[in-house]
């Protein structure tokens, strides 16, 4: 079957009329003035009569926000009031393009195109009402357009997903646009009469996408308020005329060893979608990323020493910084170059810019008074942008690999992950490694005596300090996550620990992480019991746990133990190329 090429380049046109977009006799053109003409409807950005604003209450930056490596942050906030037009130009593209090739539309009931009213209060509202209103049909033309140019229908292969563990009641939520699919069985969840009609290569790729990029672009949903008001307002204010805003990033606190940062940012597909949307020339130069191995060697400790961050405990201030900082953490860790801020009455379109560390931000958009373009265009424009982009990252990815490093054509070595513990719920395995931004950890001070047996019992807890040399700290760069369970999320990492000498001994490691009470308390028990193990000397076959860390900023427990590498259940899945082993094969040496 043959499908659009979301990888070829969209480039901006002039606006058409909706009317010529269609061939003059096309019985569709009434229905498609009447769904890309609609906004919001008026009544529903009105605040609700007597009650009560819903309002932050705490910052929304997590620890995760807090601990990236500097050559992933943003650095630079860019004014370009040119989205909306730019995404309306996509829209026009592609849906000419559509026609050109002797396409037509399958009817559609009209009055599904018209808007109802809602009432939007809190964040789940306003997400509930975005999705019912606007993004099903967005995520229906973008599968159209794209990938099922042929079909007949309006199947959707695409799906908006809002935060499960979010509840209504409060200010944001965050939401995202993914493929219908099931990671952890790697299978597409398309309706039985897309299934049938769809190729299989089609079905392949849309596979593939999904397990690369699981969020193809974030949604931050804000309870409409005065004070979301001023916050969408204070994103981007300069005094002076200048467009362009350097971001001061928050980072955690505590700062050890200037140590070279190895990760890599993954490619932007310039050459693609964000042609026809960012300026011709970047308004800052790419920040330089060198390939610097890891010294086979150990180094050296510089001589210095490392003061603590406080705990936070200052009452939360609305600041929309730290909300641009944490969609941009996120947008990173998903890998996505689109960023949507939405509160109902409000909204700002961000596009993450990897090379410069750059964020693209749009004028404040009225949903409910937006005209040329009007707001469900210029949504249609943004989805097909978001699939665009992604399907050209996608190739990029299959023809260089997950390291930037390597030119096209070069081979990678797949690096084998280690499986979390047995007692976590593994996480649906990505088909890239290197996806997960490293995240320099500076945990800051050992909670709990070492549970090493070369040590216990004669490892005696010192005072609680404020400045430590060097040579008495660790230093955890996280991997991406393997699991989570009831004790909190599980990455894998590297240790680096500084000797009296001055070397820097280098280890992999798990590491578990714990951020609310309930899992700050099931981890500190999970160490006890390594405890009373090491005690009795019943560490055959265990893991040996090397500390139970606090991060004196957020509170957030770290226990880091060995690397048991591949468990028997991973290896016998990989042995059969399988998502699912009901049994294990072992040698008779292993029984």
């Amino acid at each position: 079957m043959q499908h659009y090429d979301a990888a070829s380049a969209l480039p901006f046109t002039e606006h058409v009329p909706e009317a010529a977009m269609l061939p003059p006799d096309d019985p569709f053109g009434n229905s498609l003035k009447l769904m890309l003409e609609a906004n919001y409807h008026p009544s529903s950005i009105k605040q609700p009569a007597r009650v009560k604003p819903v309002d932050a209450t705490s910052s929304p930056l997590t620890f995760y926000d807090r601990h990236i490596s500097s050559n992933l942050i943003l650095k630079r906030v860019i004014l370009l009031p040119s989205i909306p037009k730019s995404l309306s130009g996509i829209c026009e593209q592609a849906l000419q393009t559509f026609t050109q090739n002797g396409r037509t539309f399958s009817p559609y009931e009209s009055a599904l195109f018209q808007v109802a009213n809602g009432i939007l209060h809190d964040a789940f509202q306003v997400a509930d009402y975005y999705q019912t209103e606007f993004g099903q049909i967005c995520q229906r033309f973008a599968s159209k357009l794209l990938v099922t140019p042929g079909l007949q229908g309006w199947h959707s292969v695409f799906a908006f997903q809002l935060n499960k563990d979010r509840r209504p009641g409060e200010y944001l939520t965050d939401a995202w646009l993914k493929v219908l699919h099931d990671p952890a069985r790697d299978v597409c969840l398309f309706s039985q009469e897309l299934q049938k009609q769809l190729d299989q290569p089609v079905e392949d790729r849309l596979s593939d996408l999904a397990m690369k990029y699981p969020r193809l672009a974030d949604w931050y949903m804000f309870a409409m308020s005065s004070t979301t008001d001023r916050l969408f307002r204070s994103m981007f204010r300069n005094p002076s005329s200048s467009q362009e805003l350097p971001f001061v990033w928050e980072s955690s606190q505590t700062k050890l060893s200037q140590q070279a940062d190895h990760t890599h940012r993954p490619a932007d597909a310039d050459e693609a979608v964000l042609k026809a949307v960012l300026p011709k020339r970047p308004a800052s130069k790419p920040e330089k990323q060198l390939a610097q191995p890891r010294p086979k060697k150990p180094s050296r400790l510089p001589r210095t020493r490392v003061r603590l961050g406080r705990p936070t405990t200052h009452s939360y201030r609305l600041v929309s910084r730290l909300f641009l900082q944490h969609g941009w953490s996120q947008a990173t860790f998903d890998d996505c170059s689109f960023i949507i801020f939405n509160c109902g009455r409000w909204e700002r379109i961000g596009i993450r810019h990897r090379a410069t560390q750059t964020l693209y931000l749009s004028n404040l958009i009225d949903p409910a008074h937006a005209q040329d373009p009007h707001y469900r265009k210029m949504h249609v424009g943004l989805h097909i942008a978001i699939v665009q982009d992604a399907f050209a990252r996608q190739q990029i990815f299959n023809e260089v690999g997950a390291d930037p490093a390597l030119e096209p054509g070069e081979g990678r070595k797949q690096s084998r992950e280690p499986s979390p513990p047995d007692d976590e719920e593994p996480q649906p395995k990505r088909r890239r490694s290197t996806c997960f931004p490293s995240t320099a950890s500076e945990i800051a001070r050992e909670s709990r005596s070492s549970c090493h047996p070369a040590f216990y019992p004669s490892y005696v807890d010192e005072k609680f300090k404020t400045t430590y040399d060097l040579s008495e700290c660790v230093s955890l760069v996280l991997g991406a996550p393997l699991g989570q369970g009831a004790v909190g999320i599980v990455h894998s990492a590297s240790l680096e620990v500084g000797l009296e000498s001055g070397e820097v001994l280098q280890r992999d490691v798990i590491v578990k992480l714990a951020f609310s009470e309930g899992q700050a308390e099931r981890l500190r028990q999970e160490f006890d019991i390594y405890s009373v193990l090491v005690k009795k000397k019943a560490t055959k076959g265990i893991l040996t746990v090397h500390g139970l860390f606090e991060d004196t900023e957020s509170g957030a427990l770290a226990l880091v133990m060995e690397n048991g590498g591949q468990t028997l259940r991973q290896r016998e899945k990989e042995r059969l190329n399988a998502t699912q082993a009901e049994q294990v094969t072992t040698t008779p040496e292993e029984r």
